[in-house]
């Protein structure tokens, strides 16, 4: 995104710079940092509230004024400590949870109510009535089709049931558009109650905003959900319904993930928000965030105790409406730059295995590259998930107009082939050096496999104790209603988290219960060695990928990219096509070699240089094929 400025002002472009939290080493209870700071505070206040109370016999609406003013000074004393651990930010997130269900409420509301205006108009709802019986002609074809085909053991559909999805899925098509032509013509008369349907709407909206903050829930973070991020999820619905695929905005469970989003407001009057004059003190907007140590980047990236930092931010409302600030702390990779604009800071508390980690982002603006170097390259990158031989997956074919940068260190000795072998090249740069492919490795392959492997044991080991615990139950009608559950609902669990819930209520003297408590040991030892491994391959991967993406725009003065969709790469072929061994282990390449995220690092290393980038539609297949 770019900024123009004002007049005389150069152009600025926004970018993003991420940062890991180490796992939290203190108590997850809020407690107060600087207590001599503190203690004052609230000395100040509790004294400036008694003068005013000592006043109020005799007084009149002056003394009044002043004594609450000093009680709301005094509350606010109280409430405005230093927070440290996950408590304060677990908090901003339920009640973020709390707004997204909210507005999922509003919309279907607001879907019901459309749905009930069509529906006065006879001739819609006759339609619509039309319409619905033969989407369920179509729903029971693919049933008959997904049952014929177990029964016969086969991904080749019979050809009577493929026939009878066609006729259906055309009479569907036809009782659609009959639909939107009756829809069509009774619009002119039913304008008036879709306008006051849409500012229901838009006043619940703005009712379970009011609500949010109103709990304490902070204004940026309530903003970005109910005009940005929650709209973007409605457009993604309404596209898929165009497309005429189901769709629908769903409740969120609370599990203790999720996104807080903290604004740095600027404006007129207020100085730059780089991160030296946030940590100055003397900003005005140096309660709202702070990163610290911070040095000149030009000195080279953190090393050693200096890659330890503490983000400081102010959240939200504490319970009492007092400013709820939080001390994170984070692990700095590079320092920011010291011209950079911060404009807002997001938190992302994720779960990896059991356990909930947390990733921040400062989204800020920075001024504009120059442009691409006179003379550069043409750059074009071609995307492929095509088996190369011994694991390697071919991820991109590149193509240049002039021969390509030396390979820098990160991606020429970048992975070890075989045990004390030599390390490999990530990119293999073909004679003359205007052409390339970048690879994926294989040994990141192996290890996802892996990872399927140990989730195919944790499978197996929760089918054994499922059926001890069901015999248990069933033989034991006090023993079910203890740990409230019956042994039918059991032989229907198959999320192990369902398990480890019931260990925790099982009798302590039951027989059972040194079985279950060493499952979940077993258990959570087996989620979080494939939950980390995992990361660490993906994170192995984009980091690869980053380095391919700065190594094709160091001389490039134009790009182009293939603008293959991939996500129509990847959905499996419907009910009524085959789905051949090769096709599927196509989808597999693609999914792990993951040729999207390239593009998109190749697209943002572009963006920070000011190199055009052109992406261009496949005209051919893209290279696909290739075994699992």
């Amino acid at each position: 995104m770019t900024a123009p400025g004002g007049e005389g002002t150069p152009a600025r472009v926004m970018t993003a710079y991420s940062y890991g939290c180490p796992a939290w080493a203190v108590p997850l209870a809020p407690r107060e940092t600087d207590p001599v700071t503190v203690i004052a505070a609230l000395a100040g206040t509790a004294q400036a509230l008694r003068q005013a109370q000592a006043a109020l016999p005799g007084g009149g609406e002056r003394e009044w004024k002043r004594w609450a003013q000093a009680l709301q000074a005094r509350d606010q004393a109280r409430e405005a400590v230093w927070v440290t651990g996950e408590e304060a930010l677990a908090g901003q997130l339920r009640l973020a949870c709390r707004l997204w269900n909210r507005l999922v409420e509003v919309t279907r509301g607001h879907e019901r109510a459309r749905a009930a205006v069509w529906a006065s108009d006879p001739a819609v709802a006759a339609a619509q009535e039309t319409l619905d019986a033969a989407r369920a002609a179509v729903a029971a074809c693919h049933e008959r089709i997904r049952v014929s085909r177990q029964a016969d053991r086969t991904t080749v559909p019979r050809d009577a049931d493929k026939q009878a999805l066609d006729e259906a899925r055309a009479a569907a098509r036809a009782a659609r558009e009959a639909r939107d032509a009756a829809r069509e013509a009774a619009f002119p008369r039913l304008r008036a109650r879709f306008a006051a349907a849409a500012q229901a709407r838009l006043a619940g909206v703005k009712a379970a905003a009011a609500e949010a903050t109103e709990a304490g829930l902070g204004w940026a973070a309530c903003n970005d959900i109910t005009w940005r991020r929650f709209p973007a999820a409605l457009q993604k619905v309404d596209r898929e319904r165009a497309a005429g695929r189901p769709a629908e905005l769903r409740f969120r469970r609370w599990d203790g993930t999720g996104t807080v989003t903290v604004q740095v407001m600027g404006g007129a009057g207020i100085p730059p928000r780089t991160l030296p004059a946030l940590n100055s003190g003397r900003h005005p907007r140096s309660a709202v965030m702070r990163l610290q140590p911070w040095r000149d980047p030009s000195a080279g990236r953190p090393k050693g105790a200096d890659r330890h930092g503490t983000l400081t931010l102010t959240a939200g409302r504490s319970r009492r409406h007092g400013p709820l600030r939080l001390q994170i702390p984070v692990v700095l990779d590079r320092y920011l730059p010291a011209d950079a604009d911060i404009a807002e800071v997001k938190v992302t508390r994720f779960r990896e295995g059991t356990r909930h980690r947390l990733r921040v982002s400062a989204a800020c603006y920075v001024p504009a590259p120059p442009g691409p170097p006179p003379g550069g390259a043409t750059v074009a990158v071609r995307l492929s998930w095509r088996a190369a031989g011994g694991g390697w997956v071919t991820a991109a074919q590149v193509g240049s107009s002039s021969p390509l940068p030396p390979l820098p260190r990160s991606l020429e000795h970048a992975v070890r082939g075989t045990a004390g072998g030599p390390r490999l090249p990530l990119v293999r740069v073909a004679p003359g050096s205007l052409s390339a492919e970048v690879l994926y490795y294989a040994g990141w392959r192996r290890l996802l496999e892996r990872g399927e492997a140990i989730q195919a044991v944790r499978g197996q080991n929760t089918d054994i104790l499922r059926e001890k615990v069901t015999a248990a139950l069933r033989d034991d009608p006090a023993l079910a209603a203890a740990v409230k559950v019956t042994a039918g609902e059991v032989a229907r669990w198959r999320a192990p988290r369902r398990f480890a819930a019931l260990a925790r209520r099982w009798p302590a003297g039951h027989p059972l219960r040194p079985l279950l408590e060493e499952w979940r040991r077993r258990d959570r030892h087996l989620q979080d060695y494939q939950a980390c491994e995992t990361a660490q391959v993906l994170a192995a991967r984009r980091d690869a990928w980053r380095c391919t993406a700065a190594w094709l725009c160091a001389g490039a003065s134009a790009v182009v990219i293939d603008g293959t969709r991939l996500d129509a790469e990847k959905q499996a072929p419907g009910d009524d096509e085959e789905d051949p061994e090769g096709a599927r282990g196509a989808r597999r390449l693609l999914h792990r070699s993951a040729p999207g995220e390239l593009r998109a690092a190749v697209e943002a290393a572009a963006a920070r240089r000011g190199i055009p980038v052109t992406i261009l539609k496949a005209a051919v297949e893209p290279a696909a094929g290739g075994g699992a």
